[in-house]
């Protein structure tokens, strides 16, 4: 009973300790997301330009037409949609997440506390539970307020998104980055220095996101099967569709993996 108690105050502390930074995090990505909106829609007046792109669509540059597939072309709300999930969101979403792995141990060790969270009357396995817990509800936090503001961008900029394609590409972008979170926390273990490893894992995410991004459809071949990207753009979860399910279960089962192989080496290794 004491063992659950502790890990229950530890989850607190620790959700009251990030709880600031979150809100920072939730409010920027909401304003990001609804601004993106009113200024492509209204402002931008996207809409003039999508019969040019309609005329021109294969001459358009690779980078355009990766932003959410040939199909978001021809639809601004979709393109807007597209461009804030497939491109901004996991750029900010990967520096959240490297930071937020980082404290489950390097930073821990790199300000000498960790040998006193060892010390406590609670287990590794709690300890990592409790930590990947508050990740997992950081997470969801974020990916729910970017998902709002994306909703009230579309809402203001007077586009259309449909409540059910809006939720289903939040919870790939959720499953992408429980996936990329459980990979960077199994690479943090190799560090003990909080800067080298900030740097080494924004350095693997970056070269992830931008291979993710040259594999139109999600690519081909051995690199689009390694790749969580590979399966979050392949599944169709950033244009006007969402939702290749079979896509979502290999990145979850990827996460799955990914977090127990951490939890494993963190548990058994002499840290």
């Amino acid at each position: 009973m004491a063992v659950v108690q502790g890990t229950r105050a530890l989850f607190r502390h620790w959700v009251r300790e990030e709880a600031r930074a979150l809100a920072a995090w939730a409010s920027a990505l909401a304003v990001l997301a609804a601004g993106l909106g009113v200024l492509a829609l209204r402002a931008g007046q996207i809409g003039e330009f999508m019969a040019l792109f309609e005329r021109n669509l294969e001459r358009l540059p690779v980078v355009l037409r990766l932003l959410g597939g040939k199909a978001a072309l021809r639809d601004p709300s979709a393109l807007v949609l597209a461009a804030l999930f497939r491109t901004a969101a996991p750029v900010l979403l990967l520096v959240w997440t490297s930071s937020a792995v980082l404290r489950i141990y390097t930073a821990e060790a790199s300000g000498g506390t960790l040998e006193f969270l060892l010390s406590l009357p609670v287990t590794r396995g709690r300890l990592l539970a409790t930590r990947v817990a508050a990740y997992g509800l950081g997470l969801a936090v974020l990916v729910a307020a970017l998902s709002a503001g994306a909703w009230a961008g579309m809402a203001l900029g007077g586009g259309t998104v449909s409540g059910t394609v809006l939720a289903r590409t939040g919870l790939g972008l959720f499953a992408l980055f429980a996936c990329l979170g459980g990979l960077g926390f199994l690479l943090s273990l190799a560090f003990r220095d909080h800067t080298q490893g900030l740097l080494a894992l924004l350095g693997v995410q970056f070269l992830l996101f931008v291979a993710g991004a040259a594999m139109e459809g999600g690519g081909d071949g051995v690199w689009r099967r390694l790749n969580p990207y590979g399966y979050y753009a392949g599944g169709g979860w950033t244009g006007e569709t969402a939702g290749a399910w079979g896509d979502l279960g290999v990145l979850a089962a990827a996460a799955l993996v990914l977090w127990w192989l951490g939890g494993v080496v963190f548990v058994r290794r002499q840290l």
